[in-house]
């Protein structure tokens, strides 16, 4: 069987195309709790769902489950500002 790599050019694409997509999907979140803060504890089950299912996963990465800590980090931080006005 012959594999069929995709060509350098289009996974670059490709990996920008979904980078520009998880920071409108962050920038979004972070709106919405900034907006309804009150929305945090919510937000916090979700996310030890996720990372629970991550974790998981037999061939997740170290590399994945740190960016998926990071993107929750940043999304409490804006929650955490929009508590305090």
């Amino acid at each position: 069987m012959v594999e069929r790599l995709m060509p350098p050019e289009r996974m670059t694409h490709s990996v920008l195309f979904t980078t520009g997509q998880i920071h409108a999907l962050l920038m979004f979140a972070q709106s919405v709790v900034r907006s309804h803060p009150e929305l945090l504890a919510e937000a916090e089950v979700a996310w030890q769902f996720g990372l629970a299912g991550l974790e998981q996963l037999p061939d997740a990465a170290d590399v994945t489950i740190e960016g998926y800590q990071f993107v929750v980090g940043a999304i409490r931080e804006a929650a955490a500002s929009g508590q305090k006005k």
